[in-house]
């Protein structure tokens, strides 16, 4: 199964000039262009444009809402350099994996017939109790 990596980049909020390039539209979709082939130039495949709503601060106590549009891209990642997100005690850590794909697992082996389950180690047992009451 092929693992992606994702990237997401605002997208441009004006236009950019270029030769026989006319007009407010044409300026929009050469700022696209260029965006998406500097990304495509660095192996990342276009998806979709998200419009995000962010709420923000106006003034000392008032919000509003502004909505913000990202480029969303993929590219696809070789299984011995997916990163995976760990929690620690000191917050959140990314850390590399293994090629899962390369790992193959065996069968945990089947107990003998006449070996009883009971032979095996006792399996710690739970005990909830209740906190007392406070008094008042």
């Amino acid at each position: 199964m092929a693992k992606f990596e994702y990237k997401s980049v605002p997208a441009p909020k004006k236009g950019e000039k270029a030769k026989g390039v006319k007009g407010s539209d044409g300026r929009m979709a050469q700022a696209m262009t260029s965006l998406l082939n500097e990304m495509g130039a660095d192996g990342w495949e276009y998806l979709r444009a998200d419009t995000l709503p962010l709420e923000e601060r106006t003034g000392l106590t008032s919000k509003a809402v502004h909505y913000y549009t990202v480029l969303v891209f993929r590219r696809e990642v070789a299984s011995s350099q997916v990163e995976t997100l760990t929690e620690t005690d000191n917050g959140v850590e990314w850390s590399e994996n293994t090629a899962q794909d390369d790992i193959t697992e065996t069968p945990a082996e089947a107990p003998e017939s006449n070996q009883s389950i009971s032979d095996e180690a006792p399996r710690p047992t739970l005990t909830a109790t209740r906190a007392p009451e406070p008094r008042s």
